[in-house]
Order: C-alpha cells, then sequence, then structure tokens
C-alpha cells in the first residue's frame, strides 16, 4: 500500500500530516514550492529516502553558515517560456517575472558552485541548474525601477524617444507663446493648455469657439468650456501622433527580442524551474528542521527503531513546552503496549511515533537526539479518535470496528499501525478478548506499532507473548498528576477511582465503588507498586545521563583548549625560530664581508677569525631551532626502574620527559611538552647535566611568550561597523584564509584605522580558530574579541589595531 491509498491517507490526516505541510510551505521561499508543499508526502523508497535526507543535511549545514540558497524570485513561468517559444511577444510585466526567476536561479547556481565541497550530495541537482544569469541581466537591464523600457533598450528606440521629446517641447514653447498673444487671450477661459486624444488643445469659451478655426475635442462637464485644437497647430500635432506611433514600433521591437531570447533559452529555462523549486522544497525541509531543533538519523528497513528525547513535532510548532521521551521498540517485538491514566501522553506517544517516522521519510528532520535510529515504513494506519457515521447508522464502537476492519485487510509486513484505545465502548471483558485477538491478527500480518489501551487484561499480553512489550505514561502516586513521561518495560494503572477522588466525587460513591472493584485491587496496588520503583529507577538514569553529558562536555572542552593551545605555541615556536634564523642570516652576511675583505687584503689571521665567526653563528642559530641543548657522548643509563614523577632522558625524542605511569614489562608513558607516548625502558636514561634546567627555561621562555601575545579584550564595547572595516570570510576554505585576513589588516592599518569586524560564521569552528591564532600572531592587532549578544555572537570576531 503507498501513502497515496485511502487508508494511509487517512492516517496522514488523523495524525495531523496538514499542520506539517503548512509548516513546510511557510518554510519555502517562492510561490510553486509553497503551492508543491500541500501535495508532499512521506516515500517508501528507501534510496530515495537516503538521498533527499543527504540533501537536507548539507543544506542545513550551509544555513548553518549564513548562506540561504536565494529563491525569494522564483515564479513557475512555463506558461510565459512556452509563449515566446511559440513566437509569441510577452508584455513588460512578464518579461520581468522571467528576468526575476532566471535571475534566482543563476544565483543559487552561483552559490552551490562556490560551496561545491561541502553539498556533495546537491551537485547532481546544481548540474541541472543552466547558468541564467547573463539572460537575466539582460532581461533585467531593459527595464528601470518603474518598470518601463530604458532608452538604453536600442538604438532606434533612443532616437525615437528623442525625436519625440524634441517635438513636445518645440510644440509647448509654440503653445506658450500663443495663448499669450492678443489674438487669442480673450477667447480662452484659462491661460493654459492641455492635451486630449492625444493632441495638445486649448480651453475655448464655449459662445467664442466660432471665432476660431479648428477641431473640436470635447467640452467640460459644465459645458462652459470647450478644447479646442487650433488650425495652426493641426500640422504639428500630427507629426507628433507619428513621433508616438513610431516609439511604439521601437517598444515593440524590443519586447520582441527579449522575447526571442527568451525561446532560444526556453528549455533551459523550463528544466531549471523545475530544479530550482525541487531546491526550494528541500531548503524548506532544512529549514522545518531547525526550528524543529530537528536533527538527521539513519534509517533502516528492519530492526529496531529507537527515538531518544523525541518530543512531540506538532506541540513544538505550536510553541507548546514538550516533555521528551526515549521510545524503543525492539526488534523482535511488533507491539509496544502503552498504558496509563487519561491526559496522562498515551496518544500523545503515538503521534509523535507516527509523525517522526513519516516526517523522515518526507526527508524532514526530526524532533530526537542524535543517537536515534528510525525504520522505513511502507504503509501507515492510525485509528485515532471516535469514527461515527451516521448516513450509515453507525455507532462509536461500530465506526471503530469498520476502521480497524479496513487496518485488518491492509496491514502487512513492513507497516505501521497506531491504534488509539482499541476496542472501546462495549463491555471491558468481551472488548479486552477482541482488542488481543486483533493484536495478534496484525502481528501475525507483520505489521508493527504501539496501542494504548486500559484494558488489565490487554497489559498482561506481554507476559504470555514475547512479541508485545508494555510501556506506561508516568503519574505521580502521590497526586495522581501526569508527568507525560513515558517508562518502558512496565504497564501503568489507570487509577480511576484515586481521579475521581481527586475531583470531589462524592465519598458514598466511591465507596461503593471500591467495594465492586475490590476483585481487581490487588492488581492495580502491584501495578502501583511497579510504577513507583520503576519511577525512581527513571530518576536515577536521568541523573547518570545528565552527568555522563555533562563530562562528554567537559571532556570536549578540555580538548579543544588543549589542540588551541598546541596550535598557539606552535606558530610562537615557529616565530621565534624565525627571528632567530633572520638574526643569523643577518650575522652571516656581515662575516661574509669580512671574509671577502680579508680575502682582498690576502690577511690568512683575519681570514681564520672570520671563519670561526660563521661556525659560531651557524652552531648557534642550528642550537636555537632545536630548543635543547646539545648533548655530547650517550647519556648514562638509568640506575633503576624509574618512579612515577621522574625525569628521564628520552633519546628517540632527544629532550627531557616527566615519567607518568610505569606501565607492565618494559614500558613506561612519559609526558613532556603537550605530547604523552608509551616508550621501551632501553630507550631511557639519566637525563644529562644541564638537560633539565634548559627545558625549565624553555617552559619560561614559552610561558613569557604566552604573556606577551595579544590580549583578548573581553570588554571593550563594539566599534562602529562600515563597509570598509567588515571582512566576510563565509564560504572560504581554511587554507584561503591568511593571505585574505593578512591584506585586510595591512590596509586598514595603513588608513588608520583604530578597529575591524571579521565574519567566519559558526559551522565546524575551523575558520574562526584560524582567524583568531592569526590575529594572536599579527603585529597590526593589539587585542581582539568574539561577538556578543547582537553582535553576532560567536560567528564573528572583533580586532582593535596597534597605534603607529
Amino acid at each position: 500500500m503507498s501513502f497515496s491509498a485511502d487508508n494511509a491517507q487517512r492516517g496522514l490526516r488523523d495524525l495531523g500530516w496538514s499542520a506539517v505541510t503548512e509548516a513546510l510551505a511557510s518554510s519555502c521561499q517562492s510561490e510553486p514550492a509553497r503551492l508543491a508543499a500541500g501535495s508532499v508526502i512521506p516515500s517508501s523508497e528507501l534510496d530515495a529516502v537516503r538521498a533527499t535526507l543527504s540533501c537536507v543535511s548539507e543544506l542545513m549545514s550551509l544555513i548553518a553558515a549564513g548562506a540561504i540558497l536565494p529563491l525569494g524570485g522564483l515564479e513557475d513561468v512555463g506558461a510565459l517560456v512556452d509563449r515566446c517559444r511559440r513566437g509569441g511577444v510577452l508584455a513588460p510585466e512578464a518579461l520581468r517575472r522571467v528576468g526575476a526567476s532566471t535571475q534566482a536561479l543563476g544565483d543559487t547556481r552561483r552559490l552551490l558552485d562556490h560551496h561545491a565541497e561541502r553539498v556533495v550530495h546537491l551537485s547532481a541537482e546544481a548540474d541541472e541548474l543552466a547558468d541564467l544569469r547573463s539572460l537575466a541581466q539582460e532581461i533585467q537591464s531593459t527595464f528601470n525601477e518603474g518598470g518601463e523600457i530604458r532608452d538604453s533598450a536600442s538604438p532606434g528606440l533612443q532616437a525615437a524617444r528623442k525625436r519625440r521629446a524634441r517635438l513636445h517641447q518645440g510644440l509647448k514653447s509654440r503653445l506658450e507663446t500663443y495663448i499669450h498673444s492678443e489674438e487669442i487671450t480673450h477667447l480662452l477661459q484659462d491661460d493654459y493648455y492641455t492635451i486630449r486624444d492625444g493632441r495638445y488643445v486649448l480651453p475655448i469659451i464655449s459662445s467664442f469657439q466660432g471665432e476660431l478655426k479648428g477641431i473640436l475635442h470635447g467640452s467640460s462637464q459644465t459645458g462652459q468650456t470647450v478644447f479646442l485644437e487650433p488650425e495652426r497647430f493641426i500640422d504639428s500635432n500630427n507629426e507628433l501622433t507619428l513621433a508616438e506611433a513610431q516609439v511604439s514600433v521601437e517598444e515593440r521591437k524590443v519586447l520582441e527580442e527579449r522575447s526571442r531570447w527568451i525561446a532560444e533559452e526556453a528549455e533551459e529555462i523550463i528544466r531549471s524551474v523545475a530544479v530550482g523549486i525541487r531546491l526550494d522544497l528541500l531548503q524548506a525541509r532544512a529549514r522545518l528542521g531547525q526550528r524543529l531543533e530537528g536533527v538527521v538519523i539513519p534509517l533502516a528497513e528492519e530492526g529496531e527503531l529507537v527515538l531518544l528525547g523525541a518530543e512531540n513535532p506538532l506541540l513544538k510548532l505550536r510553541g507548546i513546552p514538550v516533555i521528551p521521551n526515549d521510545i524503543t521498540l525492539e526488534a523482535e517485538r511488533s507491539f509496544l503496549i502503552v498504558t496509563g491514566p487519561n491526559t496522562g501522553g498515551k496518544t500523545v506517544t503515538l503521534n509523535t511515533v507516527g509523525l517522526c517516522a513519516l516526517m523522515l521519510q518526507a526527508g524532514i528532520p526530526i524532533p530526537v537526539h542524535e543517537e536515534s535510529r528510525a525504520l522505513l515504513f511502507r504503509g501507515v494506519h492510525a485509528v485515532v479518535g471516535d469514527p461515527q457515521d451516521i448516513q450509515k447508522d453507525l455507532s462509536t464502537f461500530s465506526g471503530h470496528l469498520a476502521v480497524l476492519q479496513e487496518v485488518l485487510d491492509t496491514a502487512a509486513r513492513g507497516h505501521l499501525v497506531l491504534l488509539d484505545e482499541i476496542i472501546v465502548g462495549t463491555d471491558p471483558a468481551q472488548g479486552a478478548a477482541l482488542a488481543i485477538a486483533v493484536l495478534e491478527t496484525i502481528a501475525d500480518q507483520g505489521a508493527r506499532g504501539l496501542a494504548t489501551t486500559h484494558y488489565p487484561r490487554v497489559k498482561a499480553l506481554a507476559l504470555e507473548d514475547t512479541r508485545f512489550a508494555n510501556a506506561s505514561v508516568g503519574v505521580n502516586p502521590d497526586t495522581q498528576s501526569p508527568t507525560y513521561r513515558l517508562s518502558l518495560g512496565s504497564p501503568g494503572d489507570s487509577s480511576p477511582l484515586r481521579i475521581a477522588e481527586q475531583l470531589g466525587f462524592p465519598q458514598d460513591i466511591l465507596s461503593r465503588a471500591h467495594a465492586l472493584a475490590s476483585g481487581g485491587e490487588d492488581l492495580s496496588q502491584a501495578i502501583r507498586q511497579l510504577e513507583a520503583a520503576r519511577g525512581a529507577l527513571e530518576e536515577e538514569r536521568a541523573e547518570a545521563q545528565r552527568l555522563q553529558a555533562s563530562l562528554k562536555r567537559e571532556q570536549a572542552a578540555l580538548q579543544s583548549e588543549r589542540e588551541r593551545l598546541k596550535r598557539d605555541a606552535d606558530k610562537e615556536v615557529a616565530l621565534l625560530h624565525k627571528s632567530v634564523r633572520d638574526e643569523a642570516d643577518a650575522a652571516l652576511k656581515v662575516i661574509r664581508a669580512q671574509v671577502r675583505a680579508a680575502q682582498s687584503a690576502n690577511s690568512p689571521e683575519l681570514l681564520k677569525a672570520s671563519r670561526r665567526k660563521v661556525v659560531e653563528a651557524r652552531e648557534s642559530a642550528e642550537g636555537s631551532q632545536k630548543g635543547a641543548p646539545q648533548v655530547k657522548g650517550a647519556p648514562p643509563a638509568l640506575p633503576s626502574l624509574p618512579s612515577v614523577g621522574d625525569q628521564v632522558w628520552v633519546s628517540a625524542l632527544d629532550t627531557v620527559a616527566d615519567v607518568v605511569e610505569v606501565r607492565s614489562g618494559d614500558k613506561v608513558l612519559v609526558a613532556t611538552g603537550g605530547l604523552k607516548l608509551t616508550v621501551r625502558l632501553e630507550q631511557l636514561a639519566l637525563p644529562p647535566k644541564g638537560a633539565t634546567k634548559a627545558r625549565r627555561k624553555a617552559e619560561r621562555q614559552s610561558r613569557t611568550i604566552e604573556r606577551a601575545s595579544n590580549a583578548v579584550a573581553e570588554d571593550a564595547p563594539s566599534p562602529l561597523q562600515t563597509t570598509s572595516n567588515t571582512l566576510d570570510l563565509r564560504g572560504f576554505r581554511r587554507d584561503e584564509v591568511a593571505d585574505t585576513l593578512s591584506q585586510f589588516l595591512d590596509r586598514l592599518y595603513g588608513a588608520n584605522v583604530d578597529a575591524c569586524w571579521i565574519i567566519h560564521g559558526h559551522g565546524t569552528g575551523a575558520i574562526r580558530d584560524e582567524v583568531r591564532n592569526l590575529l594572536r600572531l599579527s603585529p597590526y592587532v593589539q587585542q581582539w574579541r568574539a561577538g556578543e549578544r547582537g553582535e553576532g555572537d560567536n560567528g564573528i570576531t572583533l580586532a582593535w589595531l596597534k597605534d603607529d
């Protein structure tokens, strides 16, 4: 059964799928994609779903880096393009719509090409986008901001408009002189001229119209004024009319030419528009996923369904606080039987599982933890609510059975079945028996899913049949208020008598009810005790998970800081070595000059002294680069097995190290600087004389260099941001950053700019780390800090430059 079948459509409707497609439509940029979002349904093809999710993951990464596909101007211009292909001519507004769409498609192609390394799975879609930027530019440059054709659109149009303007100006000048002449002033209603029917006319007093020869072009509403074209201006008006016609002819030629351009690119435009709509829908999935704080998780056809920290998507979309839950359907289980009190969250649990499965199969990230795993379902059945059919004279119970019959007829292997309050509205004993029979049949057919119930007999099904497992929504044992937390492995207690007591039901009624229900109290009491124990264990497990997550975060932060310090130290040492080499090279140049002078003077003594200086300078430079004393001869062997904390000489590293751990056999764990490694005992010796002292001196020098590095300006006020003091590095590769940033700082320093803004985005953090390491080492930078709230947060870095 496909997701377009009637039963599947009922399941999608009952689970609230329309709310998902509405949210998807609101995340689209273009109107065609918004219309297409309404018909998006889950796919049951595993390869297709995985391909879609891969593209969506790449787009989420792109959006996080601040890059959005610019598809806002895209329209479905297929009909307009087809009209051009058949020889039609588009009006200016239609041409502008095609131009805007081709511009959006061209800009999208350029952005995807720029980020090609980050959108590997989107490359197939990007390759189908034609590069239409040239056509878009030509069309858009045809019109001004008001939508009128520019004079520069063609030489013929420019000449025709200039001639028309000259005729207008000449005719106006003659009319201005004429209306102030004594010949005409007494005939005029007022001293002005106007245009009627595209011709210049004068307002003549109606009683004097016979005194002036010309063509009448109507009268005012009162009839006291007639608009007359004087005979002497008829030829000029005719000439102006012909000029206007010529302008129209030239404008038509421009529109015809642009329409032919579109016809030549018709196939590429139509194909690219379809690709653009698909890309907009993919990006809408990514944007909706970010709105839901969703992730893409692995998807398989068989095995275990594990939704960790799952939140109900519909509640999140409505801004309602959601309690995350762990929901697991083990590989050997067919059904999870969910029990518990009314309003405790059973239906929400069913809805969460159904929507998460369907959204993922529609390519939409879901609000769960990344460690979750999902199953691909080839059909969905949801029986939720109270189905009735008045026309068929069906009661709630009969309607429920009718829908269950459809499920039994179509549910098969690989299908998801969600049954809310199975078999209600009838005798409890017979209803429970029928519910068990239905569940067993669906499981026999290979379908899997969840069912909620209040029947104790159905709760006990998991004790008899290994295909079923119990779960319950939580309830506070003292207040009987729901916690909305799902506990796996144990049935829940509905506790209707306790709830009635809390709601203030009469005591005599409650006493009678307890007496009538005494036969089942033992089971209820056992369930309550089990639930209390499960609740305590859940709290302990949640606390353990919280502590574990906190520890992982701290370890990650420490590792990140350690790597940063090592990178900083490596760069500072490299700079120090370069400085030493430069000084040595300068000294060598002086000494070589002295050698040449000695050779010229033919002085053996001076030549020998100069050569000694050359050797000494070379050895000094080599010793500085090694950063450790030169050890002559083999160091003395260890007299005994070293202890933790001892300092030893590591021959492989040619340096002093601290003993961290003495391991079994002949291996020892040592540490030096930021490096830890395991070495064999025969590779260790006593530190040579002076080596330990030299190591401490090197460490002090390293700390001095670190203190001398550019300070972090934690509380510095933000400078004014302008285009000239802002550098945008988003989309750059790490190896491109150094040259660009160096040139930018050099330019600002030369222009006496005080501070600057560097935009690098969040992303993986690689560009951000590279920028800040370079700032620490830059001779131009006095201090820097990360962006604060309102400035771009950690996606930007602000730097203050040194004074001259």
